[in-house]
């Protein structure tokens, strides 16, 4: 506490009232050494506590929003798309890309990048009110500034699960969210089931470790991933 002197003096027009008035000194006493080092101490060590807390509430949030994210793409796949197109996952009808389903077709109608002959029919025009069948998208919003799916192979996406620039649903961690079917896929043996069919988030670090084609990938070869199976609540 810095110093204080009083000075003594008398109220003009008044002989026997007097006023103290305190006076700050002109010396002030800084921190010293000592106090800084024990205050730096107190903050690093606050900051060892703080900063994991709030950096495992963080990645906990972004887990729930990837949980979230996971099961509206599987709602929209499962109570939407399979049942409008007589139980098929949305596959590409694009000779140009990989035979294989991808969730840019709950945003756009497939007819939109061409037609290909499948075996069994895959209706693709405009909804039938009277079938109940037809596609009767979109069955996601991408909304504004939604990312865009980038193929990218060093990561794990690639054109098995979409083309750059196709409308994609995104997790927690702002990557896209594919469609894994992981059996052979052709026109004699496309299988319907969604029970090995799943949808994957590439979890924190952002790397789709999850195996396109293993029917039951073990802990390990999932890794950090997020899976959530189509048909496993239907």
């Amino acid at each position: 506490m810095p110093d204080l002197h009083f000075t003594l003096f008398r109220e003009s027009g008044s002989r026997d009232h007097m006023c103290i008035v305190p006076q700050r000194s002109k010396h002030f006493t800084g921190l010293t050494l000592f106090e800084m080092v024990v205050v730096l101490t107190i903050l690093m060590a606050l900051s060892a506590i703080v900063v994991p807390a709030l950096s495992r509430r963080m990645g906990d949030a972004r887990l729930t929003v990837t949980q979230h994210s996971l099961q509206s793409v599987r709602d929209a796949v499962a109570n939407g798309y399979y049942q409008d197109q007589f139980e098929r996952l949305p596959l590409t009808l694009d000779a140009s890309r990989v035979f294989h389903p991808q969730l840019v077709y709950l945003f756009v109608n497939p007819s939109t990048y061409g037609s290909v002959a499948i075996g069994g029919g895959l209706p693709t025009l405009g909804f039938d009110p009277f079938t109940k069948r037809g596609w009767n998208g979109p069955y996601l919003q991408a909304g504004v500034g939604t990312p865009k799916y980038a193929v990218d192979t060093s990561r794990g996406f690639t054109r098995l699960y979409g083309e750059d620039g196709d409308a994609t649903a995104v997790d927690g961690w702002g990557q896209p969210i594919v469609l894994q079917q992981p059996i052979s896929l052709t026109d004699a043996s496309y299988s319907t089931d969604l029970r090995v069919t799943r949808v994957v988030s590439a979890g924190p670090n952002g790397v789709l470790e999850t195996p396109p084609d293993v029917l039951y990938p073990s802990a390990a070869q999932i890794g950090d991933d997020v899976i959530l199976l189509v048909g496993a609540s239907l």
